[in-house]
């Protein structure tokens, strides 16, 4: 069972990579994938757009287990969901903001 504390930043990292892996940056420039599953990882991304579930369901990357839990996948994608909304940058201000690491 994860922890809530666990579960949020397992949840940043791993809404922060299916991000990337729709190839463009918050302003829209490309991001050059260098993965050996590059094409399969950037059409999971891309049919899922703010859905993390396709990119969880690869049991190649997440195993049979992760994208069986409930609260799992609503953390990665309501994360997802933010990143696209507001931003990398500002959903990492607001972590820092959060944890009391800036002011």
């Amino acid at each position: 069972m994860l922890r809530s504390g666990e579960i949020n930043y397992l949840s940043l990292v791993i809404a922060a990579w299916c991000r990337y892996l729709n190839g463009q940056d918050d302003q829209g420039n490309a991001i050059a994938i260098d993965d050996l599953l590059a094409d399969l990882l950037k059409q999971q991304a891309r049919i899922g757009g703010l859905d993390s579930r396709p990119l969880l369901s690869l049991s190649e990357i997440f195993g049979e287990d992760l994208h069986q839990l409930p609260q799992f996948i609503e953390a990665v994608t309501d994360t997802l969901s933010k990143l696209y909304k507001i931003g990398a940058r500002a959903m990492l201000v607001k972590l820092a903001e959060r944890h009391q690491i800036i002011r």
